[in-house]
């Protein structure tokens, strides 16, 4: 990959990864409604999830683009009712109630989350598509981009984990603005889905 290009992909990468997303606000509201230590099977669960996105977007790119419209916006929409769902349960969280069904996110909430979540979903495709494949076709170096992808993206989920578990006392305190500006940011990622073009 020449170095203009790795330039980018990082810059593409840090802005797509670190940015307020499903993943991130979910990984600071575990943390800041359940601590620190029950964000890690989250964290775990969404790494591996994104991992695995990664890599079928690799392995199944041509078909998958090929034919990806109806896929896509189908997804688009899935995913714009799970964010807006998901921005609710969080807005009307009290402190001291587990977040969704009275208990903390699983491996596999996190895991699931991946599959239903389009901006992820995307950014695997474009990523893949526009950085990866051009100059990079064995299994072996795919795989390697799929773990350095989803090392920065539990990094990522970490930090906004780490913010919600540091400030667990302040944002409890005010618990009720808290929650409003996380649903709104949710809410802003299922507004964006929707005039999301392909």
């Amino acid at each position: 990959m020449p170095s203009a290009v790795l330039l980018s992909f990082l810059l593409y990468v840090a802005i797509s990864t670190f940015t307020p997303g499903p993943n991130n606000l979910i990984s600071m509201n575990t943390a800041r409604m359940h601590g620190f230590s029950v964000t890690f099977r989250l964290i775990a669960g969404i790494s591996s999830g994104f991992f695995t996105v990664i890599v079928l977007s690799a392995l199944l790119s041509a078909g998958l683009m090929g034919a990806s419209d109806n896929y896509l916006v189908f997804m688009k929409y899935l995913g714009a009712v799970y964010i807006t769902w998901l921005a609710w349960v969080v807005f009307k969280e009290k402190p001291d109630d587990p977040l969704p069904r009275r208990k903390a996110p699983t491996f596999l909430t996190g895991f699931l989350l991946q599959f239903m979540n389009v901006k992820g979903l995307l950014y695997g495709l474009t990523v893949v598509s526009g950085f990866i494949l051009p100059y990079y076709d064995s299994v072996f170096s795919i795989i390697l981009f799929a773990l350095l992808l989803a090392f920065i993206s539990a990094m990522s989920t970490f930090s906004w984990g780490l913010a919600g578990s540091f400030f667990k006392r302040f944002l409890n305190k005010h618990y009720k603005i808290a929650n409003a500006v996380m649903a709104i940011l949710l809410l802003e990622c299922a507004f964006s889905l929707l005039f999301t073009k392909f």
